[in-house]
């Protein structure tokens, strides 16, 4: 930053910083010379942000009782918004937390530049935030209340009239730029007498800067990893600084990546430290104690079935350990029921009648009474119920806890504090209002573990003004990222931002400042490699215009050192293939029905992991029903609708008023048969639009019902019996029906789309149909058909193969007899002994135990899975494509 060094700096006066970051790493820096130079114990040196500084001049006016925090002007904000949005009944599309957020930047911005609105035209936004502003000032001025924008004026005030003692030198450090408000401060402290310094990095001899292009923003980083790397494995002392002016989203590729390069050992572990210092932070709010917390203040009578999900399986409750194995259980039962809303008092029965979570249920209780309150209180106040509430219910956990997350609870406490701070400023609100500045708090709060400082510093561009190092990678500077494209305050007048030359105003502004900012980066160290993406989500990106004078050279990088590559060479990995599980006694039947050939048939631990270990993953209801329910009810329309109407000649005799009565009749058997499976109450209104749904659907069907040749229904939903080589398995046929000629066709609903051509593979794997032709005599077996019944009427229809004396659709006669030809099959009995050879193989196959990891197609057997962390087949496809890479 400067040839003088720190220690002289410090004793001169006072050194102000523009930023956090960089105050810690000079005192960081005059630590360690200190103790360098041999000193013990020294006095804190008065190095600090502007802003502190600032802050600590307002308490020696006496200003620091009527100095808002930032949290209270934002809620002001809010307050004078929402209640001129009631006043003038402005549309509700506007959102008062981001206008609240960029009016108190305008006014900043105002302060800061000096600018007066009324001079330039008005848009309707300029013009309501002049009415905010008129409202804001005068709330502010009843009650003496003055925000930090406003302490360099008045410090500059103090400075005129003596109440402020001037230093005899003021040394600033990382400043690009400075507003006029400040300009106007630092002519005020030389005149007062006060020499001002600003450090800067003009004048500096050139250093080594190249650029290079990289193919995506992964690869880019992981490039700079190996670099990194390789600089330190030289010189463990060596200052290393990556920037990146969009760090957010190079952040999660950089800890990772950072991670498996510089501590791949340490990345197999969880909780240790990690070799960068991170100027940006997590969210706070996605830490999970406080997630947890949150999630407990924002439920209602009605909770998602996330949210309850996150209740039973959290840690941070407490006797999560003792309930650990019922809570989960409980959890289970929740999915189950295919609900994705749960209304409280219903998961409080739930529980209750479980009879396991006696500790749990006394959470329910806490979070009942909370809920139930809808009284009108200060933040405070709220802020006191919160607390309660997580003492309560056990917060954060049971045992002990680390070091991060000691100060992670510190950190959600301390805002808890904050949003007590509000009361200053806000009226009485409701629970919902405090929640939801409390998560808004959260969101914007970042949460940085306190840690040894590193020597290797990963930065934002604002955060890596006055920071220097042995070597500088800067990451991301392609043209869409840098210069940063303008954003100027929608509430203030553009001609005026742009004359002002405010920050963000126009592309002008923001590439003076990249300029400004490039000169200070080029000459940060004695190596600086600057890099871009070739392309980010498959656009193609190109070089920032101010990278066009820098020669492009790929850095010297070291191999690569992939944690993954800790156990080749060092450990000698023993591959076992554990492909037999135990046999099951032959001829007993087995529970899983048609299931078990199908995954069988599919990949045969699936079927061992499905039905012998009862291994599943878990369900993730829909909004409303899901397909599998809408289809179950189809199922149970039907089977009600021909348990009465037996035969097509029955069905022509109905009238269009009886045909509606027996669809209704029937409509209304399945959801009472549904809701009394699944244990629910459908709510009325979609009671209603589902009995008119499949109603509609089945009398769209029913036109492909009249088409067909005279029949008679004989059996429906009917359970059997079948022996399948040495397998027994209990099966329910959809329906069968007697045709004319004397023989059955049999019949399986289906509301997706069905591939007949699956009979005919090689391992059959859609073997339902099979199945039950199976249990039947060949001869009397005249075909297999899936009637697809669907909400629209064009993509009805029957899909299936048939015996030549059974077909009545010369153009489905025609396809099936194609099927028959591409797979080598002569006629109908010959697809029978097909069957019968592959469903007897993989039958015994089920009995022996066979369980080996052989999908019999990967989009079959493996896109819809739910057992792909149990098989780890991915990581198996993965594993063998990196050996053929390499």
């Amino acid at each position: 930053m400067t040839d003088t060094p720190i220690l002289e700096l410090a004793a001169r006066g006072p050194v102000l910083t523009a930023n956090n970051r960089l105050a810690a790493t000079l005192l960081s820096l005059y630590d360690q010379q200190q103790v360098e130079n041999g000193i013990l114990c020294w006095e804190r040196p008065a190095i600090m942000p502007l802003s502190a500084w600032l802050t600590a001049r307002g308490d020696e006016l006496g200003l620091t009782a009527r100095l808002l925090n930032d949290g209270q002007v934002r809620r002001l904000w809010e307050e004078v918004i929402e209640e001129d949005v009631a006043r003038h009944n402005v549309s509700g599309l506007l959102q008062v937390s981001s206008s609240a957020e960029s009016a108190s930047a305008a006014r900043q911005l105002l302060l800061q530049y000096g600018g007066n609105i009324d001079c330039y035209p008005m848009s309707d936004d300029v013009a309501a935030f002049r009415r905010w502003l008129r409202d804001w000032e005068q709330r502010s001025a009843e009650a003496g209340w003055l925000t930090p924008a406003e302490l360099p004026r008045l410090v500059a005030t103090g400075l005129a009239q003596g109440r402020v003692k001037a230093p005899e030198i003021l040394t600033l450090a990382g400043f690009d730029l400075l507003p006029p408000s400040l300009e106007e401060l630092l002519r005020s402290l030389e005149k007062a007498g006060t020499r001002v310094e600003v450090i800067t990095d003009d004048g500096r001899p050139a250093r080594s800067v190249s650029r290079c292009c990289v193919t995506d923003p992964q690869e880019e980083v992981r490039l700079c990893a190996r670099w990194t790397r390789r600089l330190l494995e030289r010189n463990s002392r060596t200052r290393i600084g990556i920037v990146a002016p969009a760090l957010g989203d190079y952040l999660s590729l950089l800890r990772d990546l950072l991670q498996a390069e510089l501590g791949p050992q340490q990345a197999l572990q969880f909780g240790t430290a990690h070799p960068a210092g991170f100027s940006l932070g997590s969210c706070l709010a996605e830490e999970g104690p406080v997630r947890l917390a949150l999630t407990l203040f924002g439920c209602g009578n009605r909770i998602e079935l996330a949210e309850a999900g996150l209740l039973l399986r959290s840690p941070f409750l407490g006797h999560s350990v003792a309930e650990g194995r019922a809570r989960a259980l409980a959890d289970l039962e929740l999915r189950n029921n295919g609900q994705s809303v749960v209304p409280l008092p219903r998961l409080i029965r739930m529980v209750e009648k479980l009879g396991t979570l006696p500790r749990f249920l006394a959470i329910l209780k806490h979070l009942r009474d909370w809920v139930a309150d809808r009284r009108l209180r200060r933040p405070g106040l709220w802020s006191e119920q919160m607390a309660r509430l997580l003492e309560a219910v056990g917060w954060p956990g049971e045992g002990t806890i680390d070091s991060r997350q000691y100060q992670l609870v510190e950190k959600f406490l301390d805002l808890l504090h904050r949003l007590a701070s509000l009361d200053l400023v806000s009226s009485p609100v409701e629970r919902h209002v405090a929640v939801s500045l409390l998560q808004r708090m959260a969101r914007e709060t970042e949460f940085q573990v306190e840690e040894v400082p590193s020597r290797l510093q990963v930065l934002g561009l604002l955060e890596s003004s006055g920071q220097s190092f042995d070597a500088l990678w800067i990451l991301g500077m392609h043209d869409g990222a840098f210069p940063i494209p303008a954003r100027p305050n929608p509430f203030l007048p553009l001609a005026m931002q742009k004359e002002m030359a405010m920050p963000h105003a126009d592309a002008g502004r923001e590439l003076e400042f990249a300029q400004r900012a490039c000169q200070r980066l080029f000459h940060a160290a004695d190596q600086v490699v600057v890099s871009w993406p070739g392309s980010v989500d498959g656009a193609e990106c190109r070089p920032s215009p101010l990278l066009a004078d820098l020669p492009e050279i790929l850095p010297e990088c070291v191999v690569s050192n992939d944690p993954r590559r800790l156990f080749s060479g060092s450990i000698v990995l023993e591959t076992w293939q554990d492909s037999q599980g135990p046999g099951i006694p032959a001829g007993i039947p087995f529970k899983g029905g048609t299931g078990i050939l199908k995954d069988q048939a599919l990949c045969p631990f699936r079927a061992f992991a499905h039905h012998r270990l009862l291994a599943r993953g878990l369900e993730c209801p829909d909004i409303g029903l899901d397909p599998m329910s809408r289809g179950t009810l189809v199922h149970g329309l039907l089977e009600s609708f021909w348990s009465r109407v037996s035969s097509r000649r029955q069905l022509l005799t109905l009238s269009d008023e009886e045909l509606a009565r027996e669809l209704a009749r029937s409509a209304e058997d399945a959801l009472k048969a549904f809701e009394k499976e699944k244990r629910l109450d459908l709510p009325n209104r979609q009671r209603r639009i589902e009995l008119q749904r499949l109603q509609r659907v089945a009398r769209s069907w029913l036109e492909k019902e009249y088409d067909r040749p005279p029949f008679e229904v004989i059996a429906t939903e009917q359970s059997r019996l079948v022996t399948i080589g040495n397998l027994a398995v209990r099966t329910r046929i959809d329906r069968i029906d007697r045709l004319e000629n004397g023989r059955q066709l049999v019949i399986d609903y289906k509301t997706g789309k069905p591939d007949v051509s699956q009979w005919l593979d090689e391992r059959v794997s859609e073997p339902q149909l099979p199945i039950y032709c199976f249990s039947m005599p060949p001869d009397d077996v005249g075909g297999a058909l899936f009637a697809r019944v669907h909400c629209r009427p064009d993509e009805n229809g029957f899909h299936g193969l048939l015996r030549a004396d059974c077909a009545w659709d010369e153009r489905s006669t025609r396809t099936m007899e194609r099927l028959l030809e591409e797979h080598g099959r002569e006629d109908f009995d010959d697809v029978l002994r097909h069957w019968r050879g592959t469903l007897e193989q993989l039958a015994d196959e089920f009995v022996d135990g066979q369980a080996r990891v052989d999908p019999v197609d990967a989009v079959k057997a493996c896109r819809y899975c739910d057992l792909l962390p149990f098989c780890r087949r991915l990581e198996y496809d993965l594993t063998v494509e990196e050996v053929h890479c390499d």
